[in-house]
């Protein structure tokens, strides 16, 4: 478990951190579009995801299976709600990439 949360924040801070600082002028762009509570949302519950990642990790606590089972359930419904930013912002339809670009 500790190599998977790990190889998450080596992830989150090589990968997912830069993306979001890259891409966020278009998305303060479209702050009344779908996209920007998606991306909050995809945003905070990663952040929360990670944390109890880390902290089960690195600090075990009451029913630590009960915590696995929470900390799991937070991450796929992050993980969807990264599949949805995906689709709507990479594979959208044409009109609307060229749009952005």
């Amino acid at each position: 478990m500790k190599f998977v949360v790990l190889l998450n924040t080596a992830s989150l801070i090589f990968v997912m951190v830069p993306s979001f600082v890259g891409g966020l002028d278009l998305v303060l762009a479209e702050i009344a579009t779908i996209g920007f509570p998606l991306i909050l949302l995809h945003h905070s519950l990663g952040l929360i995801a990670e944390a109890l990642g880390i902290i089960l990790v690195f600090k075990k606590f009451g029913s630590v299976r009960l915590w696995m089972k929470v900390t799991f359930t937070v991450w796929l419904i992050t993980s969807v709600f990264g599949f949805a930013v995906y689709v709507i912002y990479y594979a959208s339809p044409p009109s609307r990439a060229r749009a952005r670009a």
